[in-house]
């Protein structure tokens, strides 16, 4: 391997290197001024996009009617005109009697439309035939799948 003397009598290989004492800090501020127009060139577009799907929203959305804008209560000035929502204060006696009727369209025979001929028969009654191998009815019957909520 060849040698060389530096000044201080060193040795020195010739494909040895080191990384200069001095940083380009040119180079550095040019990079972080690009950076910084790259981003408000960024904000920029970002916000004027916002602005136009919101000019796009206001055109496309009819607003209310002058008439009405007035008679819309002012908070909180106007609180006490708001009405309380309606709670369902007698659900301990209304509770069981819809469980009832229910309860009674599942378990028994009736008409659902008696021009068309349609019957309702006990839900138990219908899940038996459906799937008694001797009904000839119950092959050919087949579930829709669930679908997708929107």
């Amino acid at each position: 391997m060849p040698e060389t003397t530096m000044h201080n009598d060193e040795p020195r290989h010739p494909d040895v290197r080191h990384e200069p004492d001095r940083v380009r800090t040119g180079l550095l501020v040019w990079i972080g001024v690009a950076f910084v127009v790259v981003l408000v060139g960024i904000q920029g577009a970002v916000s004027w996009y916002f602005d136009a799907l919101r000019e796009r929203a206001r055109r496309s959305d009819p607003g209310i009617s002058a008439l009405r804008a007035r008679e819309r209560p002012k908070l909180p000035e106007d609180l006490r005109r708001i009405p309380p929502p309606l709670l369902d204060i007698a659900e301990a006696v209304e509770y069981p009697k819809l469980r009832a009727s229910e309860e009674q369209v599942l378990t028994s025979y009736g008409w659902v439309d008696r021009q068309k001929g349609i019957v309702r028969i006990p839900i138990a009654e219908a899940m038996r035939q459906m799937t008694d191998p001797a009904n000839p009815h119950a092959k050919t019957v087949k579930s829709k799948p669930a679908q997708k909520a929107p």
